[in-house]
């Protein structure tokens, strides 16, 4: 029988004080993403949309934390921390594919 698996049973998620450092690079992400997409809109960006599509995105795993597995809690604090890295190929030391932004 399988076991079910909350964030709150993480070792590594289970005090307030790492959960609140943790949602806060979520937050962080979010943020970026809506302050890129509003400085491209001045540059003449195409469909930025689509990042305050994906910060809201971000806003709801935030928000629903406890209810998210851990696993999936590690991709996204993975993911956020990519959005997070100007240099994000030195996040993991792998190549990232290239991302054209419609001008």
């Amino acid at each position: 029988m399988a076991t079910d698996h909350h964030a709150a049973d993480s070792p590594a998620l289970s005090t307030p004080t790492s959960v609140r450092e943790l949602k806060d690079v979520v937050r962080a992400a979010a943020f970026g993403l809506r302050h890129a997409a509003t400085q491209g809109a001045y540059r003449g960006l195409q469909r930025p949309e689509r990042a305050y599509a994906l910060a809201s995105v971000l806003d709801l795993f935030e928000i629903r934390w406890a209810e998210q597995d851990p696993e999936v809690l590690d991709e996204l604090l993975r993911c956020c921390r990519v959005l997070l890295t100007p240099d994000a190929a030195a996040c993991d030391g792998g190549p990232l594919p290239a991302v054209e932004l419609e001008r």
